[in-house]
């Protein structure tokens, strides 16, 4: 076999260009995985999973938190210094943990009884309603430190900040109402009505739209800040421990605790929908800002449970504990990648149909969009529970990987047979000769078709808008890939010898 030299790219410049193109694509393929971080109760910790699989990636513990006497709240994540924060009501702290170490960095002692946080969008300043002191403290997260305490309504249980970062909204569960703070000014700017005892809110990211989980009535009540009629209050029978608010504002998505399900109501028109299966207690969902899809911490079956919000999908994982509250962030960095202990699929309800208004566009949804996969049987792991009541340590099991050998010749690779004996099948290529790059398969590799591999790579288009660039089948486009697709830029594809 021998290499056709059909586009040599001659100029340094060029070759420099590609080679840095490549370096930078490995720089942001191991900072731009996500995790979606549980904040667990029994034992108190935190889970970090990867969002592409929801395989968990690590475990934090919180110190000195005894399951009989920790009492964790809620969770934050700073995901650019990947740093995540805890409040904890027992201790009147919030936890700070660097989630690169796995360590707890630092406490920051705060008021009564922490219920929940907020950072501001530039992530320089940690809000937390304190429930049993009546007020906010406000956390310079760089000095890590009290800056000020806003005084709001009685017993505030949740905090949303806008995303432009002006405002804060807190629901009030003593007082039944809602306290917008302004943030640059650090007061309250003004006072709403709210339902019976609210402890949930959700912001639409594009503002204006504020839907507060009311547990005292069982509804919700929905605010649209630039109209002055007066709030509507949408009845649900149920006990709405968190709301989240679609990225396109045209729907709300409701945990429900009472019925074990998630309940959709259509925000144009305040319509409830039928309820969606995911588990017994919900508690707390966050609607990802990028992709359509939806976590819900499962307090009661002790899940992770995600939501393909454009079909209505449903699928879960193990949450090792009891999960309180969900997050996103990056991942921690130079962990392990065990494999889930147990998977359970949720029975969605008969009327699981996709939401009317709910579907995605190419603008709101990347076509590179992760989906959640159900792992096969043996892809288990175990977790060995503790005496001292710290995050149980889970073992991944040591499940072999069969391997490809290539071929010099350019023949079909041989697979080498798994420990256990067994050979998988290999679906044979069209072509025996794959030039890893040439999407058009046009026998050459162009800077935009490198480009277009750096993007499949970072999940932000699907493996299918150029096959070429995954030449062994594995669904994703791996730094080994680009590379070959350098190469081939470079030095030619290679071809058959006459």
């Amino acid at each position: 076999m021998r290499r056709a030299r059909i586009h040599p790219v001659a100029a340094r410049t060029q070759r420099c260009l590609l080679i840095t193109a490549v370096l930078t694509a490995t720089a942001q393929l191991a900072a731009a995985e996500d995790c979606v971080y549980l904040l667990t109760d029994q034992p108190g910790g935190v889970v970090a999973f990867r969002r592409v699989d929801q395989r968990p990636a690590a475990a934090f513990t919180l110190p000195n938190c005894h399951p009989d006497t920790c009492k964790p709240t809620a969770i934050a994540v700073d995901g650019d210094r990947r740093i995540g924060y805890v409040t904890r009501a027992d201790t009147d702290r919030v936890v700070v943990l660097d989630l690169a170490t796995g360590t707890a960095a630092a406490e920051i002692a705060v008021g009564n009884e922490p219920s929940d946080l907020a950072l501001t969008p530039d992530n320089s300043l940690l809000l937390v309603t304190n429930h049993g002191s009546d007020d906010v403290s406000v956390i310079d997260t760089a000095s890590r430190s009290v800056v000020d305490t806003i005084a709001v309504g009685d017993e505030p249980n949740a905090i949303a900040i806008i995303s432009d970062g002006s405002r804060a909204f807190v629901v009030n569960g003593g007082s039944d109402d809602l306290s917008i703070i302004s943030i640059s000014e650090r007061v309250v700017m003004d006072t709403l009505p709210a339902g019976d005892d609210p402890v949930s809110i959700g912001l639409s990211r594009i503002g204006g739209l504020v839907y507060i989980g009311d547990r005292g009535d069982g509804s919700v009540t929905a605010l649209h800040l630039a109209d002055p009629t007066p709030p509507a209050n949408i009845p649900l029978g149920a006990d709405p421990a968190g709301v989240a608010i679609t990225s396109n504002n045209n729907a709300a998505l409701i945990a429900d605790a009472a019925s074990d399900s998630v309940i959709p109501i259509l925000t144009v028109g305040e319509t409830p929908q039928a309820p969606i299966a995911v588990g017994r207690s919900p508690r707390a969902i966050l609607i990802a800002p990028d992709v359509p899809v939806a976590y819900v911490a499962v307090t009661g079956d002790e899940l992770l449970t995600t939501i393909n919000i454009s079909n209505l999908e449903v699928s879960s994982v193990d949450a090792f504990g009891r999960p309180l509250d969900v997050a996103l962030g990056a991942c921690p960095i130079d962990v392990s990648t065990p494999t889930p202990r147990a998977t359970h699929t949720a029975t969605p309800t008969a009327t699981n149909t996709p939401l009317p208004g709910t579907t995605f566009t190419a603008t709101d949804t990347p076509t590179g969009t992760p989906t959640a996969e159900t792992p096969t049987p043996d892809d288990t792991a175990t977790a060995t529970p503790t005496s001292d009541g710290s995050t149980p340590i889970v073992t991944p099991t040591d499940v072999s990987t069969p391997t490809v050998t290539p071929t010099s010749d350019g023949s079909t690779p041989t697979v080498t047979p798994t420990s256990d004996g067994s050979t998988p099948t290999r679906t044979a290529t069209p072509h025996s000769v794959v030039c890893v790059g040439d999407c058009n398969g046009n026998g050459e590799v162009t800077i935009n078709e490198l480009v277009l591999g750096v993007t499949i790579a970072l999940g932000e288009a699907p493996v299918s808008a150029c096959p070429a660039f995954d030449p062994n089948n594995s669904g994703e486009v791996t730094i080994s890939d680009l590379v070959a697709g350098v190469d081939n830029a470079l030095n030619g594809c290679p071809v058959d010898t006459p």
